[in-house]
């Protein structure tokens, strides 16, 4: 006949093995015909039951089940086999409960972002529900400078719920390494694999470096200087601006952008058209994507001198036969300080041989109007070469 079923199943926690549980039971009557193996089921977290041995040694009556999975509820039972067949299951053991253990495995697709220049936005998924090993109750989010040695900073967020985390106060443009662990109320659990990445790129928190300021020439100055620290860049370096301005007019600004030579250190920028001997102050910044950083301190420098712009107001008064008096204004641009000997009159008279008058005027006219731009005393000297003046006479000024 078949056999009985096994009496007094009884499961215990294992002492040596959290996963593991230890059956024991009594030998049943074999139905006079030997016991040919056990079949041992287990049914998890109210699940079907399933064959988890499917022969066990019909010689032993206690058994260790293994591989078991922490914080679920387990129930066992057992039957004999002969030759005549499979008997009767045994009474099923009171559900038990394993002991939570830390997730086994750390939570996935870790994803990070940059927000801001002092933030960076992490998130994640929890881990596989096989591999919690518990009641997930939260996350520690650790973080530290990719590429340095040190401690890392930790955020706790305690709501299983939340897979996100902002971390704030962070230095700008700056990569740091991130993992995230889950964890129960056993422990914490294995970290994730380091993700890196940067925050945000900010403005240069320093000027360039050793800036000269020089004049070259009447209308151009030229800059040199050195890029500001690379830790005061705060980002990727877009160029410099070359800022000029006049002493007086400070919302005159003229400003020349520079492209960074990477290769060098010292670098070099023109800024042309400006006014002939004129005051100017000039400085440097360093700029990102996200804007100016500070200027360097400015610098007062004058444009060298140049050649006179024409004289103003130039007239031909007292015209006699023999004689004419020449008159004129100062130039508006000096573009330096006048020294011809002239330079304090304001008219002359000029003594002529007798010619034509209306003759001489046209000649002076034609030779004198190519060199205007030269200065006032282009005239007198157009009228030395003509050899039309014989005498002249230093103007009392008017």
């Amino acid at each position: 006949e078949l056999p009985h079923s096994p009496r007094s199943l009884t499961a215990l926690l294992s002492d040596s093995d959290s996963r593991s549980v230890h059956l024991s039971w009594l030998r049943p009557f074999d139905g006079n015909s030997p016991l040919l193996y056990y079949v041992l089921e287990l049914s998890e977290n109210n699940s079907p039951w399933k064959v988890y041995l499917s022969e066990v040694d019909p010689a032993v009556s206690e058994v260790l089940v293994g591989g078991l999975t922490p914080a679920r509820t387990y129930q066992f039972r057992l039957c004999a086999v002969n030759q005549v067949g499979r008997g009767q299951y045994s009474a099923e053991t009171q559900r038990m409960m394993l002991r939570e253990e830390a997730p086994s495995a750390p939570p996935n697709n870790i994803v990070a972002s940059g927000r801001t220049n002092q933030s960076i936005m992490v998130q994640w998924q929890p881990p596989p529900e096989s591999e919690l090993n518990g009641v997930l109750r939260g996350y520690v989010l650790r973080y530290r400078l990719a590429g340095l040695p040190g401690d890392y900073q930790e955020k706790n967020i305690s709501s299983p719920e939340t897979n996100y985390c902002l971390l704030k106060d962070l230095i700008i443009w700056t990569q740091y390494q991130i993992q995230v662990a889950a964890y129960t109320g056993a422990g914490l659990g294995v970290y994730s694999v380091p993700v890196t990445e940067y925050t945000l790129q900010g403005v240069p928190t320093a000027p360039p470096q050793e800036v000269e300021v020089v004049a070259i020439n009447s209308t151009t100055i030229r800059f040199t200087w050195n890029p500001p620290p690379q830790q005061f860049i705060n980002g990727i370096n877009q160029g410099y601006k070359l800022l000029v301005w006049p002493e007086q007019s400070p919302e005159e600004v003229r400003v020349v952008t520079i492209t960074p030579d990477y290769p060098s250190s010292r670098h070099t920028g023109f800024v042309s058209g400006l006014r002939k001997f004129s005051w100017y102050y000039g400085s440097t910044l360093c700029f990102t994507t996200p804007g100016d950083g500070p200027r360097s301190a400015p610098t007062l420098l004058q444009t060298h001198e140049d050649t006179p712009g024409p004289v103003r107001h130039l007239s031909f008064t007292e015209i006699l036969d023999t004689s004419l008096q020449v008159s004129w204004a100062e130039p508006e641009d000096k573009n330096g300080i006048i020294t011809d000997e002239w330079g304090n009159g304001r008219s002359i008279k000029v003594t002529l041989h007798i010619y034509s008058f209306l003759l001489n005027l046209l000649f002076i006219q034609n030779l004198v109007s190519p060199e205007i731009d030269e200065g006032p005393f282009a005239l007198l000297g157009a009228f030395h070469t003509s050899g039309l003046i014989t005498h002249t006479f230093e103007g009392g000024g008017v």
